[in-house]
This record gives structure tokens, C-alpha cells and sequence, in this order.
């Protein structure tokens, strides 16, 4: 959810401030990873599943033009940052030294990581007599990370695996880095007179 106010200048440009709530997931199944016993060259291969979730607070400015008057047009481009908690939750199937399966346990951790954001919006309207407008537009939102989230950060948690010992994953990149959202909506909105 994101709110926007703006001011318009007469010529159509409009200079305003953007702030929101935001919260997204996504679930990552059968990657590519590696299990690493303390001590012990090479790691368990197998692969891990991954939930990952993003919670904050948006806030930033924009900067948009207007263009005709009956059926306007509007283009508008803001940026600021989301500050958000984030959060992992990794199980995994192992392959042991020994040749036998491992099921890792679901592991968890959470941070709080910075993003930059980049807000498009494009939006059509109609003009109802001279006071109301109404339209519709599409809007995307790019969460840009200023460097790529790895699983486990500075606090890897570990597993006991029977027969390798104390072990805990490689630090993959997770997949939250780059994310783009895009959604529509409904514009409605009263006019100066």
C-alpha cells in the first residue's frame, strides 16, 4: 500500500512525497546448494528450499507530468527507500559421506536490510465535469538492494549432521535481491476550481 501526494503546477509537472507499507514473499524449491561439515573438504551436495519474506516501511519522493486536459495522461517516477525486516527460512535433502539422505531442519533468520526503490506509474484519465477526474494506470515498484542478500549474513546458523558433525550452508546469494513489482489501480481525484 502506498499513499502519494502531490502538487501540480498549472503547467501540468507536479512535485510530491510517497509513503507505504509493503510486504512480500517468495518460495524458492529444489536449489542447487551445499552443506559444509566444520573441517571437512568437500561439502554435502543437495539441494535447499527457501522461504523468503520482506516487511517495511516506504518512503520517498516523486516527480510527475500531466499531459492534455479532457483525457489526461500522466507519467510520474519516484524514488526512495524501503527499510524493511527480512526474513529466511531454509530446509534442505543432503547427500552424507556415507552415502545416506539428510534432511536438514528449517533454519531461520531474520535482518534488517535497506533497499533503494524506483516507482513508475502510468496513468489515463476523463475529466467529469470541472471538478472530478477518474482514471486507471499501471504502477511497478523495483526494490534494488546496495549489495545481494546471502543466506546466513555474519550469523550462519548450524546443524548437527549424524556422522559429519557440525555443518552449516554455504552463504548463497538468496534470491531477494532485484525484485519488480507491478500492479494496477484506480484514480480518482478532485480538481482545483
Amino acid at each position: 500500500v502506498m499513499l502519494n501526494g502531490a502538487y501540480e503546477f498549472g503547467s501540468g509537472f507536479g512535485l510530491g512525497l510517497s509513503a507505504g507499507l509493503m510486504q512480500a514473499g517468495q518460495t524458492v524449491e529444489g536449489r542447487s546448494s551445499t552443506l559444509n561439515p566444520v573441517g571437512i573438504d568437500p561439502g554435502l551436495g543437495g539441494s535447499a528450499t527457501d522461504d523468503l519474506r520482506v516487511r517495511g516501511v516506504l518512503a520517498g519522493a516523486h516527480a510527475g507530468m500531466r499531459f492534455f486536459d479532457r483525457f489526461p495522461i500522466r507519467l510520474r517516477l519516484g524514488a526512495g527507500a524501503l527499510i524493511s525486516e527480512t526474513r529466511s527460512v531454509r530446509t534442505g535433502a543432503f547427500t552424507t559421506r556415507a552415502g545416506g539422505n539428510y534432511s536438514a531442519p528449517e533454519l531461520g533468520q531474520s535482518s534488517t536490510t535497506a533497499f533503494v526503490y524506483l516507482d513508475p506509474e502510468a496513468s489515463v484519465g476523463v475529466k467529469i465535469g470541472d471538478v472530478f477526474e477518474l482514471g486507471a494506470g499501471v504502477q511497478g515498484l523495483i526494490l534494488i538492494p546496495p549489495s545481494a542478500p546471502t543466506w546466513g549474513g555474519d550469523e550462519n546458523p548450524n546443524v548437527v549432521v549424524d556422522g559429519d558433525g557440525l555443518s552449516s550452508y554455504d552463504s548463497d546469494e538468496t534470491t531477494m535481491g532485484v525484485m519488480a513489482f507491478v500492479g494496477a489501480h484506480g484514480r480518482s481525484q478532485a480538481l482545483d476550481m
